[in-house]
């Protein structure tokens, strides 16, 4: 599984202009954030694809990080803000911090029961796991908590859309969750 910090690339290494008030930009954005099964998490150099040169096109490792193989069995990451979430099978959901791309920090963990996909809206994470549908309050990222659970069989993939989640839950077909309380949500179907 592939993330990267936004859909559009930025260039983190262009200059910027004091005219016009513009910010540095975060370093994040220059990196591709990759969960390997093996290796965990992988921080992959994509900025040589941003400069028009079709010749120079090769993406670089610059890290990977999987302190004491926590990581191992990644199957999805996603990036929300500077913030890795690394969903594993064995272990759960990690928080690592990507302020510094480079140097990943585990800043906290949530045991999950087979984990298989992520998804985000506002402070909390939509989890899908072997027990059904989770809601993650990440209003701290260094104490994250399980606020809800909806029992979905099977449940393999979540999207979100306005106050609706909807669960790829296998043979059963799609469930469909009102989100719209984060921390009490109702199956609807």
């Amino acid at each position: 599984w592939v993330a990267v910090s936004v859909p559009l690339p930025i260039d983190p290494t262009r200059s910027q202009r004091p005219e016009n008030e513009e910010q540095k930009v975060s370093p994040i954005f220059r990196y591709a954030f990759v969960a390997d099964y093996m290796e965990g998490l992988v921080v992959v150099d994509y900025l040589s694809l941003l400069d028009g040169n079709p010749s120079n096109n090769h993406l670089q490792r610059v890290a990977t990080f999987n302190p004491q193989s926590l990581l191992t069995s990644a199957v999805k990451v996603k990036v929300w803000g500077e913030h890795a979430y690394v969903l594993t099978k064995d272990y759960g959901l990690f928080v690592v911090n990507i302020s510094d791309p480079l140097c990943p920090r585990l800043v906290s963990m949530v045991p999950l029961n087979c984990a298989t996909s992520i998804d985000f809206q506002f402070r909390y994470a939509f989890v899908t796991d072997a027990d059904g549908l989770k809601t993650v309050d990440l209003t701290h990222p260094d104490r994250p908590f399980v606020a809800a659970i909806v029992s979905i069989d099977d449940a393999r993939d979540v999207w979100l859309m306005a106050t609706r989640a909807y669960v790829a839950a296998g043979r059963n077909g799609i469930a469909i969750v009102d989100v719209d309380s984060p921390e009490h949500p109702s199956s609807l179907r």
